[in-house]
């Protein structure tokens, strides 16, 4: 007794582990009697708990005899002791360990009690053991352990693990029939409701709560967190009002939860006040901070933030590298993201999943996908994460292929692709136009009957429509039942792909869904405009954007002044351009293209050099447009000059862009031996546009020896590209050459490559009238061909001459004449005469480039009529008038 007594007054005064483990030792060499034991064990599985050491704890009561006597006043039950280990694995989070105590209880015959239920409930929670939790409800039930006054506890964690299960509608249930409920009960709903995205269930359950029980900061937390899922800042604004009211501002957790809805919800002025203002702040507070400036792309604040951080002694952890990271990534500072790598490695982060997660995209967003999958490869744990994470990288660098790799290379290892993998890979066959690998990923969501999440379907979308798969797009998207502003702009994006004339329905039908167009919807319509030369609809988004405030979008206003421009309405490109408040390069660039395009090079050549007055450093693409509208414009000195001084005085390589826009300048001057010149000094493989450049100045100027070289050359580049024989055959044609203009033809015949058609539109009354050389299809050609008849006779007395060197047959010169009177663009001219109204000017489109003869018959019609006549060809437009075209005459 007296040795039993020793040793329970030495485990009651034990400070250290290792003093605990010396009094273990001395128990196992006296021999104890069995009671005895027991009871110094019990003692000694307590210390080892009130020391940190659940395995010493764990083994100790291993060894414990299955059964002790019954408690008396000076022991302790054996159900307290079982329960106490299990109760400290469940707090440390150790769910497995918990539950393994739990199951060898049951085996031992040791009945749970009110008391140890709770950690149980905790641990099924954390496995997601919801089997086992619905077992342990009904022993809970079959004990009567909810129908007590002290047994809210049991309660709570029923709630908290239904809810952590996703089972909210069981957790409100249970909740509901509890006969006692405290803030905690109210809490453990609020919170399962919240990170189960029914953030609008918490805020209900909220106001039914105020009248039961008073909320406490924890409940706070909860709802401003519910309010940051949805957006809803000003409901966030009225509770922090309460937390004001009843003095729980101040607690850190609250803080922290403030911080996030502002950052959520684009107030960053707001979470830094409130983040300033919190008198304690603890890890999580500089994170949520450092992520909150992430978030709204202040990169440099961030890392600002992370030193004083670290000044102020917090230690980072795993969290605060994953929140900094991504601001190296949108800084592009990739020598501080590997400075920050080489601290994770010191110290030991770089393990943790999440961190090289995070290392993964820094590393992309650098634009250096080898580091990215260096560390991918290194990962001791790979989740679901990494590989969205190294798939989306290669994709965001442009290593499509690599990433379909990367994707199959996941399937083989068993690792399920969840939606956000999905919406990672699709881009990668929307780019490469890899049809096939899509429609596999599509059938893989149907054969496993996933759900089509909208952000996976819009990539769908986009794939087919990227793959030119239009139908099939189409039918995906009449098929969401909610969709977003992403489905619109990716099916508004369809008109970029091909000519549809639909982008003005798409853009009211969204507005009639009730989706509001973004700046990006606004873009891509006004773009689908330009290139359907849709300026009546243009003109539509113009008027909703300004209405709606979009005209402070630089990117609106950049496309605004792109779809005028191509629409031919280069006045309204210019009020556009000069009422911008802010102009970046791009601006420049497109106003530079505008006025080439329309053949105005003087303006353009002012425009360069006033933006490099305002600052505005040109870039390659400025070159390419300055270039452009020289060689439109005839300035073929003032072009060299700037080409030549490209390198020396702005720092810029001239590609092969830059190259073919000088080689058409020349050309088109008739410098057709130093454009040769310029072709074989050139410092790069000279390409099909080069050589094509120079194949359209020969047949301008008749050169057949150096038509015939070009042609060559692009039948190697080009070899299905049945404009090059054509333009051959021309230049044979226009030289009287018509055995080898028909031997021409015949090569082509033989190959299968057949000539597209010139035609010519124009578009009345929203419907669009497409025009063919002697075209008679046309419901009103009667009508037409009498008009021109009529026509023919006024423009024969005002001086008109067809130009027969542009029929490219050889036919009688009578035929000539008739085949010339009937091309395309004259049928369309008096199309347009015939069916508007006067002073309207006429707006045509070709697909080939503007004849001589129709160039000379414009004019002369022009100046008949007095209307004023608009001509787009693939190059440029002409503005006729007055018997004058703004081209003068040199295109």
């Amino acid at each position: 007794m007296r040795l039993l007594e020793m040793i329970l007054k030495k485990l009651g005064n034990v400070r250290s582990l290792r003093e605990a483990k010396q009094i273990q030792a001395q128990m196992l060499m006296t021999g104890l009697h069995q009671d005895a034991f027991c009871l110094c064990a019990t003692k000694l599985v307590c210390v080892f708990l009130m020391q940190g050491s659940l395995e010493d704890a764990r083994l100790v009561l291993d060894k414990m005899p299955i059964s002790l006597p019954p408690p008396s006043s000076n022991s302790i039950s054996n159900t307290w002791i079982w329960t106490a280990v299990m109760r400290s694995y469940a707090e440390k989070g150790l769910w497995q360990k918990a539950m393994e105590v739990f199951q060898q209880m049951q085996r031992y015959g040791i009945q749970p009690d009110k008391s140890s239920i709770p950690s149980v409930l905790k641990a099924c929670a954390g496995l997601r053991g919801l089997q086992q939790g619905r077992e342990i409800h009904g022993y809970v039930v079959a004990n009567g352990f909810l129908f007590f006054d002290a047994d809210v506890l049991v309660g709570n964690a029923l709630v908290s693990m239904y809810a952590k299960s996703g089972l909210t509608d069981v957790a409100r249930h249970v909740f509901d029939k509890m006969p006692q409920r405290n803030v905690v009960s109210w809490n453990s709903v609020l919170a399962g409701y919240t990170h189960n995205g029914e953030a609008y269930k918490a805020l209900q359950l909220f106001k039914q709560m105020e009248s039961e029980c008073k909320p406490d900061s924890i409940t706070v937390v909860a709802l401003l967190s519910s309010c940051a899922s949805l957006r809803a800042l000003r409901t966030g604004e009225e509770i922090q009002g309460y937390a004001v009211r009843n003095h729980l501002e101040s607690d850190v957790f609250v803080g922290n939860a403030l911080v996030d809805i502002y950052a959520k919800n684009d107030r960053l002025g707001f979470a830094l006040r409130v983040f300033e203002r919190m008198s304690v702040r603890n890890r999580v507070s500089w994170n949520t901070m450092i992520g909150a400036y992430v978030q709204n792309d202040h990169g440099e604040e961030a890392l600002q933030l992370f030193r004083e951080m670290e000044l102020a002694c917090i230690k980072p952890d795993s969290i605060s590298i994953s929140c900094l990271l991504p601001a190296c990534g949108l800084l592009g500072d990739l020598q501080l993201g590997r400075v920050i790598h080489g601290y994770t490695i010191k110290s030991g982060l770089d393990k943790n999943v999440v961190v090289g997660n995070a290392l993964i995209h820094m590393y992309a967003k650098c634009a250096t996908p080898e580091f990215a999958h260096q560390v991918f490869d290194n990962m001791p744990h790979r989740d679901v994460v990494s590989w969205n994470a190294i798939i989306g990288g290669f994709v965001l660098c442009g290593h499509y292929v690599e990433s379909l790799q990367l994707f199959n290379d996941m399937n083989l290892l068993g690792m399920k692709p969840n939606s956000i993998t999905i919406a990672s890979v699709l881009p990668a066959c929307s780019c490469l136009g890899a049809l096939k690998q899509g429609k596999a990923i599509h059938n893989y969501l149907l054969r496993n009957e996933h759900v089509f999440e909208i952000f996976v379907t819009n990539a769908l979308i986009d794939m087919y429509v990227k793959c030119g798969i239009i139908e099939d797009a189409c039918q995906l998207f009449e098929n969401i039942s909610q969709r977003d502003v992403v489905s619109w702009n990716v099916i508004v994006g369809c008109t970029l792909t091909r000519r549809n004339y639909r982008t003005s329905w798409n853009f009211c039908q969204m507005r009639l869904d009730g989706v509001k167009p973004d700046s990006i919807t606004i873009a891509n319509s006004l773009t689908a405009c330009a290139r359907t030369e849709a300026l009546k609809q243009g003109k539509e988004v113009h008027c909703y954007l300004i209405i709606n405030g979009f005209e402070l979008y630089v990117s609106v206003e950049n496309a605004l002044i792109d779809m005028y421009a191509k629409c031919g309405s280069l006045e309204d490109a210019t009020h556009v351009f000069n009422r911008m408040s802010q102009k970046t390069v791009i601006s420049w660039n497109t106003m530079i293209g505008a006025y080439g395009m329309h053949g105005f090079g003087e303006a353009a050549l002012g425009l360069f050099y006033e933006m490099q007055h305002n600052n505005v450093n040109p870039d390659y693409i400025t070159f390419i447009g300055v270039l452009s509208a020289c060689s439109h414009a005839g300035l073929a000195k003032q072009g060299l000059e700037i080409f030549y001084c490209m390198s020396k005085q702005y720092g810029i390589t001239p590609t092969v862009e830059h190259y073919a826009c000088i080689v058409d300048l020349l050309g088109r001057a008739g410098q057709l031996d130093d454009a040769q010149h310029i072709i074989d000094k050139m410092p790069v493989e000279p390409d099909a546009s080069v050589w094509g450049a120079l194949l359209g100045a020969c047949r301008i100027y008749h050169n057949i020896e150096l038509g015939k070289c070009a042609a060559e050359h692009l039948f190697e580049l080009e070899p299905e590209n049945t404009g090059n024989y054509a333009l051959l055959a021309n230049i044979y044609a226009a030289a009287g050459n018509w055995y080898f203009a028909t031997d021409i033809r015949t090569i082509m015949k033989s190959k299968g490559l057949k000539k597209s058609p010139g035609r010519s539109w124009i578009e009345v009354k929203n419907k669009v009238h497409v025009f063919l050389v002697g075209d008679q299809r046309h419901p009103q050609s009667k009508e037409i061909y009498a008009a021109l008849k009529s026509l023919t006779v006024q423009m024969e007395a005002a001086g008109y001459t067809p130009d027969t060197n542009f029929v490219l047959f050889d036919v009688e010169n009578e035929d000539k004449d008739h085949n010339l009177l009937v091309h395309s663009e004259k049928l369309a001219i008096v199309f347009g005469l015939m069916n508007t109204s006067c002073g309207i000017p006429i707006r045509i489109s070709k697909n080939l480039r503007v004849c001589g003869d129709c160039h000379n018959a414009s004019k002369i019609i022009s100046r008949i009529v007095t209307r004023e006549i608009i001509v787009r060809d693939p190059h440029r437009f002409h503005y006729f008038k007055d018997g004058v075209c703004s081209c003068g005459d040199y295109w």
